[in-house]
């Protein structure tokens, strides 16, 4: 640019200084003065621009870098600086175009190819943003910013593993990286993988830690592996400086329905939906926690209201009219894409039962209700306990339980779920009241059994599994009766819920030629209650 327009290079130079030192304030007052003098300096401009951006006063930013380059066309600088501050003020279109300018200018610039592919990741033009950032991680492969933003659209691509290795070179480039911590703690959870990723959140933490972002993902870590009282702590730590925030009331309300703190769910529901009235998730988890049908009809209208194209919410909504008024709420669907939709085949089995079960919602008026039809002074038995939750309220009410798991998760897939999900780590807990049996059903039914053991109140059959469930009732037929109250807790709803726990409840009472009769159902939980004519 023509000297005769900016300010002597020793004074440029102290402004450089000045930047260096993080002495912004002063700097811009600085260059507020020489701008009266120097009105036509595009790189006065420019570096007004980086101030006000560095103090994130990015709007205040915009101005500046638009009369730098408004000054100097040819001044790339100045072009990427706008692109970075209209990408920050949710401007992705005017980013994108000042970044191609950007690169018109100076081809190999490197911030300004990240920028552009941000941009159009924004965009939603994923294909263009992958390339970006491909090209400049071959440029600077020692970039960990440009392996982050790689990896982050790698992983909007469901693409999770090539996005973990590229999580993880981030961090080897990085390993202060709070950031790259937290995504790559978040990959490891969507695989399942909740403890190695709760370890990455604590990482992050530890670099940061008031980085409330990676406390919420601490407490889904937590929740997901069954471990409630520490997930209530992090979504409370990060409800204590973000109060209204809808997405962390919204979990802390799972963890509090799944802890049978209903009153206190149905609050944080409410209040997440009070500050984002829209906020769909936490309709629906309202609704699943309903004290009864009017009342989950009712808000089920609030969500379709939002949301009047989504298919689960309709067929739950008719489907629960339907138990109140009969099949032909369920009549708008016949012969339509959603006809044998798991919910739509779930209700039309309820339906064809020769009397109509109770209907409940959440998991622990259910047990009420199982418990009200339970014979007291006998023990129940669970088969699939995980970490003890159910045990513990039935143990409340029925005084002697005994439990059967191996502790280590399935024992094979099951449907989305990998085996060993589920999985307590070998930890025992220890209840009172409770006696546990440790290992493969296969392996520890047939020696529990193969002593008289008392009749059973109630038999709870949490093992998801088909063979795992058949082989439950099979060894534990000398302690049920027909006063014995059977809970299924994945029989219907699932995609091939009459493959898994169904299968093996007509599989038994076909061996025997029994009938059944169905004592309660709840939807949203899927859950069935039952009694063998036996």
């Amino acid at each position: 640019m023509d000297a005769a327009v900016d300010p002597p290079p020793e004074t440029m130079a102290l402004l450089s200084d000045l930047f260096a030192q993080a002495r912004y304030i002063e700097l811009l007052a600085i260059t507020e003065r020489l701008l009266s003098h120097f009105n036509r300096s595009s790189n006065l401009y420019f570096i007004q621009g980086r101030a006000r951006a560095a103090l994130n006063r990015h709007h205040e930013a915009l101005p500046c870098y638009q009369k730098a380059v408004s000054l100097a066309p040819e001044h790339a600088e100045a072009w990427c600086g706008l692109g970075s501050a209209q990408l920050t003020v949710k401007r992705p279109e005017a980013a994108r175009d000042a970044f191609r300018q950007t690169l018109t200018l100076d081809p190999r610039h490197g911030d300004a190819l990240s920028g552009l592919g941000m941009a159009l990741f924004e965009l939603q033009e994923f294909e263009d943003a992958e390339r970006c950032f491909e090209a400049v991680c071959q440029s600077q492969p020692d970039n960990a910013r440009a392996q982050t933003n790689l990896a982050r659209l790698l992983r909007r691509r469901g693409d999770l593993q090539a996005a973990a290795a590229r999580f993880t070179r981030a961090l080897e480039l990085e390993p202060g990286s709070a950031e790259a911590h937290n995504d790559l703690g978040l990959i490891l959870l969507e695989n399942g993988d909740t403890d190695q990723a709760a370890g990455h959140f604590n990482s992050a933490l530890r670099l940061q830690p008031d980085y409330t972002t990676a406390r919420h993902n601490l407490g889904l870590a937590r929740y997901r592996s069954g471990d409630l009282n520490t997930a209530a702590a992090c979504f409370r730590d990060v409800l204590a400086s973000m109060p209204d925030s809808p997405v962390t009331l919204n979990e802390l309300g799972n963890v509090l329905a799944d802890s049978g703190d209903i009153p206190a769910a149905r609050a944080c529901f409410d209040r997440a939906i009070a500050q984002e009235p829209g906020f769909v998730d936490a309709l629906w988890n309202l609704a699943g926690v309903a004290p009864g049908v009017a009342h989950a009809c009712e808000i089920l209208q609030r969500y379709l209201a939002v949301e009047p194209d989504n298919e689960a919410a309709a067929m739950m909504l008719a489907g629960l009219k339907s138990t109140r008024n009969g099949r032909d709420e369920l009549r708008p669907f016949a012969g339509s894409a959603c006809e044998q939709h798991p919910f739509l085949r779930s209700f039309r089995w309820v339906l064809e039962l020769p009397s109509p079960p109770e209907v409940r919602f959440d998991r622990w008026s259910f047990f009420d209700l199982a418990i009200s039809h339970c014979e007291q002074g006998r023990p129940f038995y669970e088969f699939g306990v995980w970490r003890g939750r159910s045990f513990s309220y039935l143990v409340e009410s029925l005084g002697q339980g005994f439990g059967f798991d191996s502790f280590e998760g399935l024992p094979e897939d099951w449907h989305e779920q990998s085996a060993g999900s589920y999985s307590a780590r070998g930890a025992v807990p220890s209840i009172p009241g409770g006696e546990f049996v440790v290992g493969r059903f296969e392996d520890t039914l047939p020696r529990f059994f193969a002593v008289e053991r008392p009749m059973a109140s109630l038999v709870h059959l949490d093992a998801d599994l088909y063979g795992s469930t058949l082989c439950a009732l099979t060894h534990a037929r000398p302690v049920i009766d027909a006063r014995t109250v059977l809970v299924f807790d994945e029989l219907l709803m699932n995609d091939a819920w009459e493959q898994d726990e169904y299968r093996a409840l007509e599989e038994f009472c076909g061996d025997h030629g029994w009938t059944y009769e169905v004592i309660a159902v709840s939807f949203f939980t899927k859950q069935v209650a039952l009694r063998l004519n036996c």
